[in-house]
């Protein structure tokens, strides 16, 4: 949502070099994309964030992009690959192949006559009189619900009978990338009558999603022309101001975005209320029209004020206090599984394949680590493992024993993997029988239990209890890229996820800990401070 300039305690970025001002055409890349990061693109000069995460994805999406062209090239006779044409030919060169007439067009650029809209859509597909675009990418697009879908096979993209699917709604944005190359294809003549646009992703099988592009009461083509319209005002005003017209919001996209830490500095300058979950840029508007300005000011709303939902007020005192709090009130312990035994459970995966299992025991003994991995990365080694890790969930009930994990990511993986191997946990059958009887989902009893400043991720809560990862970038895609570089021969990265692995289980202990020593006497979490008890005893936070 374009927003009036603001007057608020955000930061003036430094302004780019006037030279690089003049870039207003809109790319494909650009459409649908949070419009501050629109304006840093292009007049922001800062050291943007190194994420490898993000760099290995996009790589990714890039061989899946090359593999299907290959596959294409392969099935299709008249195809015309512009991969090698010159930048500064491409335009033309594809403009000619399509009345050329050519079938299947690959690595083509589209540029609108007056040069505002360009774009390099990864297929051209003739059909009838024009040309349909598709774009391919790197993730999953079928998904149980979303837009109305066809799905055609690679080998027949315009099939006349094909699958009925749904197209992930959370995807919505590939399909403004396609909707942006008809309407390219429709400025310069050469566009189908059919308005159509095809996404090719990462599903089983491979197949082309063709979506109506016209369809509905607010059409994918009408979002286009909305967002090009704001995204040129964005950019407008960026020629002469160094400050966003779009105030940037905390959302989703962040996550991945290089000029991450620019907002987010500038965010909790201001203590924004777009800090907090489900605060968006227009419930942001909404509060600063009631005086509500910063997250402070949400914690200080009663709980029935209706201007936003209780559980943002309750997120807005966490995030105030900057600390765990107890979700109800009372002075009662929080009712914490405690067993003779206990097992903390954290598994790793590579793809579909889970490479290993860390098992933190404490009992009478002491606390220590037993890992059961494979590091060959092959079904055998797999089965191996689950064969294993099953049957020590077989010794392991309660009352004796519970067993911890974080999210059911645990029970989701060892199901699919027994599955695949014909596997169960002996004398239970089923996985998830032995997981519902046994063990303890951590995450699901914080999210019941308190009220986190920040979601409930484990990376989040553990600090909180004063934990800290011994490796100083942690996270499950993170290991990914040290279980491939393991793969490729580096044995360092052996004992890199072990001790990853070995942090992970540590700190849902911690968690245990922490609650277990916030005692007054109760039990468990009674000497926390009450997200009720508002505003709060700074002496009843530890």
């Amino acid at each position: 949502m374009v927003e009036s300039p603001h007057e608020s305690a955000l930061v003036d970025p430094a302004p780019v070099d006037p030279a690089r001002t003049g870039t207003g055409r809109l790319g494909g890349g650009d459409i649908g994309r949070c419009l501050t990061r629109l304006h840093h693109d292009r007049f922001t000069e800062a050291q943007l964030i190194e994420d490898a995460v993000r760099e290995r994805t996009i790589a990714r999406g890039i061989a899946h992009e090359h593999a299907i062209v290959a596959m294409l090239k392969a099935a299709y006779g008249a195809t015309r690959d512009l991969s090698s044409v010159p930048f500064h030919e491409l335009t033309a060169a594809t403009e000619a192949a399509m009345h050329d007439d050519v079938d299947l067009i690959l690595g083509g650029r589209l540029e609108g006559p007056d040069g505002a809209l360009v774009g390099m859509p990864d297929l051209l597909v003739r059909d009838h009189a024009g040309y349909l675009a598709v774009d391919v990418k790197g993730h999953k697009v079928v998904g149980s619900s979303g837009v109305e879908a066809s799905y055609a096979p690679l080998d027949d993209l315009l099939a006349s009978a094909t699958e009925a699917i749904r197209f992930r709604s959370m995807r919505r944005r590939d399909l403004l990338q396609v909707a942006h190359y008809r309407a390219l294809l429709l400025e310069i003549g050469l566009a189908s009558p059919r308005p159509i646009g095809g996404i090719i992703g990462t599903d089983d099988p491979l197949g082309c999603a063709w979506v109506d592009l016209e369809a509905g009461s607010r059409s994918i083509m009408e979002d286009h022309a909305d967002f090009v319209a704001r995204a040129e005002e964005t950019i407008a005003w960026g020629r002469a101001h160094a400050r966003p017209l779009v105030e940037p919001w905390l959302k989703k996209e962040c996550d991945t975005c290089p000029w991450r830490l620019v907002c987010l500095s500038a965010l909790e300058q201001a203590d924004d209320p777009t800090l907090l979950r489900s605060v968006t840029g227009e419930t942001r508007t909404m509060l600063r029209e009631s005086g509500i300005t910063t997250v402070s000011d949400v914690a200080d709303l009663d709980l029935e004020s209706g201007l936003v939902e209780g559980s943002v007020i309750l997120q807005a005192r966490a995030h105030t206090a900057n600390t765990l709090l107890r979700r109800h009130g009372g002075t009662g312990g929080l009712p914490l599984p405690h067993t003779p035994i206990e097992v903390d459970l954290d598994i790793e995966t590579f793809g579909d394949t889970t490479y290993l299992a860390g098992l933190l025991i404490t009992d009478s003994a002491g606390t220590r680590y037993e890992p059961i991995a494979d590091w060959t990365n092959t079904p055998g080694g797999e089965r191996d493992l689950l064969e294993q890790l099953f049957s020590r969930f077989a010794k392991w009930t309660r009352p004796e024993v519970v067993v911890y994990h974080w999210t059911g990511f645990e029970i989701d993986r060892l199901a699919a993997g027994a599955d695949r191997h014909g596997l169960g946990v002996p004398e239970w059958g089923s996985v998830r029988d032995w997981f519902e009887a046994n063990a303890v989902d951590l995450c699901d009893w914080t999210r019941e239990h308190l009220v986190s400043p920040r979601g409930h991720g484990l990376k989040v809560i553990a600090p909180l209890c004063g934990f800290h990862w011994r490796d100083d970038d942690p996270g499950g895609l993170q290991s990914e890229m040290w279980f491939e570089e393991l793969l490729d021969g580096n044995d360092d990265m052996r004992h890199r996820l072990l001790e990853y692995n070995e942090d992970d289980v540590i700190a849902q202990l911690r968690v245990r800990e922490f609650l277990r020593a916030s005692d007054s006497g109760p039990g468990p979490g009674s000497a926390l401070a009450s997200v009720a008890d508002w505003p709060l005893d700074r002496s009843s936070i530890s």
